[in-house]
């Protein structure tokens, strides 16, 4: 096949999870003799090299003044992201050659309805930005259940005025219907099938109703390949002669991802039998740093992947404290294939993913209390990797998305 893959998350200094898994895959589908091209983002200043990905990369994605500044303006544009899909629509029509599937992995879902029904395309769903503006489903500190267009105004203002209100709820409410139709019209692949349910729920509808699979997001198994195995070897041999349990979290360092949750909740307990390292950067680093530094916890701020890894395969238990309700979770899958225990809360898609671990490999908890108590119980498992979240064994799943919608414009074709 000739595939297309789009997303507006690359090239980046940093490569968020949907460019990252946009990058492996696509590196997947060339080893498995498709030719693939990756269309993103005009490329930032600084930001040089191909992210990793191995065939050509076209940098034609051009948002310069789409932005519409709406949070200055406390409110949700209507006109913002059906302007800012036929941006994405107009990169795509500017590659010359036919495509026998174009697959995008970014955050606008009005882009499939400009897509015309005749053509081979696929969107993967990597948040809950099909139905909410802000993709997050988090404000004020807590998982947002609001479900009325009326109601999500208040994410662009805390005190919308009427102008505002009505403004942002009619982006809304354009947002859902455009999603509604785009998955109407071509494939929808969500990465978790809590992110399809909440979808369905948001706009009030079936899951049946819509053309759509649950793929889950795949692990970089050539990353752990690489991890130095006598490395491995050395912390396997030495954890049964440490006092400390070493305890790894990583990740946006941001009130969703839960880092000063977790933090809070051990401030009335001993550390001495915990060695804390956090790795990442975020606009709560500062502040945390600041706190608990000084009670013994490390904080490593951005770090290479690779260093990433290493310090994920020298840990005992990996910790991913998210508060919000992950759509995946893959520092989760990451930490089960690294054969680690993985401590998380019971919210979110985490449930789906204890498949990628042994029985009690993942442990999850109503509240995180619940899960800091635990972590003082905790003991190493024997080191063993596994593959069972490669991207290889989710590529069938992936393949067979294709050939659905391919048949599907086939058929389309021919009723026409």
């Amino acid at each position: 096949m000739r595939i297309l893959i789009v997303t507006e998350d690359l090239p980046a200094a940093i490569v968020g999870g949907a460019g990252q898994h946009a990058v492996v895959l696509g590196n997947a589908l060339i080893d498995a003799g498709h030719e693939v091209h990756l269309l993103g983002y005009q490329r930032p200043p600084g930001v040089v090299g191909s992210c990793g990905f191995n065939g050509p990369l076209h940098t034609l994605i051009d948002f310069t003044g789409a932005r519409w500044q709406e949070g200055r303006l406390g409110v949700f544009n209507p006109l913002a992201r059906p302007h800012m899909a036929r941006r994405i629509w107009r990169a795509i029509r500017s590659l010359e050659g036919a495509w026998d599937v174009v697959h995008y992995h970014g955050h606008n879902p009005l882009l499939g309805t400009l897509v015309p029904p005749t053509w081979n395309f696929v969107h993967t769903l990597h948040d809950q930005g099909a139905e909410c503006i802000t993709r997050a489903r988090f404000r004020q500190g807590q998982i947002c259940l609001a479900k009325t267009p009326q109601e999500c105004a208040g994410c662009a203002s805390p005190t919308p005025n009427s102008i505002q209100a009505f403004l942002s709820t009619m982006a809304v409410k354009a947002l859902r219907i455009g999603s509604r139709r785009a998955f109407a019209q071509h494939k929808a692949i969500f990465v978790s099938e809590f992110l399809r349910e909440r979808y369905c729920e948001a706009v009030g509808i079936a899951p049946t109703e819509i053309n759509s699979v649950v793929v889950h997001h795949f692990v970089d198994v050539q990353r752990l390949r690489n991890a130095v195995v006598a490395e491995v070897a050395e912390v396997a041999e030495g954890a049964a002669h440490r006092s400390q349990l070493r305890v790894f979290m990583s990740g946006r360092i941001d009130e969703t991802k839960g880092f000063g949750a977790f933090l809070a909740a051990t401030e009335a307990l001993p550390l001495e039998r915990l060695s804390i390292t956090i790795a990442g950067d975020g606009p709560e680093l500062a502040s945390l740093r600041a706190a608990h530094e000084p009670r013994g916890v490390r904080f490593l701020g951005w770090i290479h992947p690779d260093e990433v890894l290493r310090h994920a395969v020298a840990a005992d238990v990996h910790v991913v404290p998210s508060v919000w309700q992950e759509a995946f979770g893959s520092t989760t899958a990451e930490g089960l294939c690294l054969g680690k225990t993985v401590f998380a809360l019971d919210r979110g898609a985490s449930p789906e993913l204890g498949i990628y671990g042994e029985p009690g490999q993942l442990r999850l908890f109503g509240t995180m209390h619940e899960l800091v108590a635990s972590l003082f119980e905790a003991r190493p498992l024997p080191w063993r990797r596994n593959e069972r979240a490669s991207v290889q064994a989710a590529l069938p799943a992936v393949m067979d998305a294709y050939r659905a919608a391919r048949h599907a414009q086939i058929t389309e074709s021919r009723s026409a």
